[in-house]
């Protein structure tokens, strides 16, 4: 399979942004070139494998080069493919604009680049596949842990839980920045809730009790990748590399070569992104493992503090409600656990055992991305629960089936948080996705819409 349109361009852009520094000895017109391609919409097919993640992204940036020169290239089923433009597949930069004459983008762009010395190298020795990868990945990821932050707090008080595991004093204590974040996060959302410490137990489930913790590792770990990841972008990676005199005679090389001017070296080793995108995988997974618990919890009228069963009001046992919805995220927790195996501890030989040690980088971060859109469908599922929970403690859905765990009637109809219920608002508002109502309906186009939600929007954007 080949990368989607983002990930491509992420490419593009973060190749001209290294060739533009100036170290690679190319000419200005190749980075030209590819901005020219981003300007235009043209997306060249790069394929998803094929890269053991050291000399760079070979593999995967010769077919961004076949694109970027013209070159057509004739198989025996006939001319393959190496751009994409609106959507359609085309074997040269020729083809495309022979198919889209009134193009004017296409129209001023030429047909070929010709590459000069050190041209063809410098468009394949770089890392830039992996840390397009990585950086979308790691975006995110961002994103999901202030939404996992969301649907805890909403989980939280649809059990009517205990909120001393957020107090501000608790976490004085508990020196993880992400962990105070975190908590902080949730005591915003909650402010001013009627349903919180309304349970008689004497503590809370650990998938909720425990938010702070996991969640704040998934937070600290979530900087350091950042960290690690605009170090990357910023690094030159193409080998050899290029200096000018004074550059030379100010860091003199150790063998005492003045004149020399171009240094061969290891900055094509993707190790600092493939053991960030191991990380990142490994700590995402956590967060969508405890989202699941929650889910469970929230399920189950052993443990949910008076909510009926799967969360519809099912008094003739017709109904499943969003049972299976919870299978789906077990089943995405499960295969985040194979996918969160690290891929930077694997290594294999290539070039005759020159290049005896790889990083796996692009790997971890595809692996990575694949965890991050796992995790997305699980706290789609947890939003959709916790806000189906929710609407039974507001009163605007009636419980008419037996719990085993009996709640005060005026309970029931109490009012969550000011940050909840902008979140519930967001989620169940006005042409939102609507409450199951005591009768079955098809869940997959309601977990798209939570997904939707998700990715386009921030849990604490109306709070500004």
């Amino acid at each position: 399979p080949y990368f989607d349109d983002e990930t491509v361009r992420a490419v593009m852009l973060l190749r001209a942004h290294n060739l533009a520094a100036g170290y690679s000895g190319v000419r200005p017109g190749l980075v030209d070139r590819l901005v020219e391609f981003l300007n235009c919409g043209l997306i060249p097919l790069i394929p998803e494998q094929g890269s053991v993640g050291a000399s760079g992204d070979l593999a995967p940036l010769a077919h961004l080069a076949l694109a970027l020169i013209g070159e057509g290239v004739a198989t025996d089923a006939g001319q393959m493919m190496t751009l994409r433009y609106n959507g359609k597949k085309f074997a040269s930069l020729r083809e495309a604009k022979r198919k889209n004459p009134r193009d004017s983008g296409l129209r001023t762009l030429s047909e070929r680049y010709h590459l000069h010395f050190k041209e063809g190298l410098a468009l394949l020795n770089g890392t830039e596949v992996m840390a397009a990868a990585a950086v979308l990945a790691h975006q995110d990821a961002c994103r999901l842990v202030d939404w996992a932050d969301a649907t805890g707090a909403m989980t939280l008080e649809s059990i009517l839980g205990c909120s001393r595991a957020f107090d501000k004093i608790v976490l004085s204590v508990y020196r993880h920045k992400g962990a105070s974040r975190s908590a902080e996060n949730v005591r915003r959302l909650i402010t001013g809730s009627r349903l919180i410490n309304k349970s008689e137990r004497v503590h809370d489930p650990y998938s909720v009790r425990c938010i702070p913790q996991v969640h704040g590792t998934v937070r600290d770990a979530l900087e350091y990748v950042g960290r690690i990841l605009e170090e990357h972008v910023n690094s030159i990676h193409d080998d050899p590399i290029l200096f000018n005199e004074k550059e030379v005679r100010k860091m003199p090389p150790a063998d005492g070569w003045k004149e020399r001017l171009y240094f061969e070296h290891g900055h094509f080793h993707g190790e600092p992104v493939g053991v960030a995108m191991d990380l990142l995988a490994i700590v995402v997974s956590e967060l969508g493992a405890i989202s699941e618990r929650r889910i469970q919890m929230l399920l189950d009228p052993h443990h949910n503090q008076g909510l009926p069963a799967a969360l519809i009001d099912n008094p003739q046992g017709l109904n499943s409600g969003y049972m299976v919805a919870q299978y789906t995220a077990a089943s995405l927790v499960s295969e985040n656990k194979v996918l969160a195996h690290p891929a930077s501890v694997d290594s294999i030989p290539t070039s005759a055992n020159t290049e005896d040690h790889v990083s796996m980088g692009t790997i971890a971060a595809r692996k990575a991305g694949k965890i991050v859109e796992n995790v997305e469908n699980i706290l789609a599922i947890e939003a959709l629960c916790a806000s189906e929970a929710l609407s039974f403690r507001m009163g605007l859905q009636r419980i008419t089936e037996t719990n085993p765990i009996t709640i005060k009637k005026e309970i029931m109809t109490k009012d969550p948080g000011s940050g909840t219920r902008k979140v519930y608002d967001l989620l169940r508002g006005k042409k939102g996705i609507p409450l199951l109502g005591g009768k079955d309906m098809v869940l997959y186009p309601f977990i798209q819409q939570a997904r939707d939600i998700l990715k386009k929007s921030s849990p604490f954007s109306r709070f500004r």
